[in-house]
């Protein structure tokens, strides 16, 4: 674990300054949603090619029906568990930045 030791207040104050300096705020947020979204959309298509390939195998035979709801499944999923925590943290999110400060005047990172 990373130590550093600094005034705890001070430190704050400047990276809550040069974040608003540099406008990065919203933009990470973004990127953390976009990460959040892709990565749970890679497992469920994971999920819809091994359900398809399931459905091919055990009615070899009948005609393929419509892909669509796999299409729905695959991107509508992932996209509303990842409004929901986006909602959620963005009602219970923290003002202070992603580091932790101690009463020692020590900060984790």
């Amino acid at each position: 674990m990373l130590r550093l030791v600094a005034k705890p207040t001070v430190l704050n104050q400047n990276i809550k300054e040069l974040a608003e300096h540099l406008g990065i705020g919203a933009g990470c947020k973004l990127l953390s949603f976009l990460k959040i979204y892709l990565k749970c959309a890679s497992y469920t298509w994971m999920f819809c090619e091994g359900f398809y390939l399931h459905r091919l195998m055990s009615n070899a035979f009948s005609p393929p029906r419509s892909l669509l709801s796999l299409y729905a499944l695959g991107w509508g999923l992932p996209l509303v568990s990842s409004m929901i925590y986006a909602i959620l943290r963005l009602i219970y999110a923290n003002e202070s930045p992603s580091l932790i400060i101690t009463k020692k005047d020590a900060i984790y990172m």
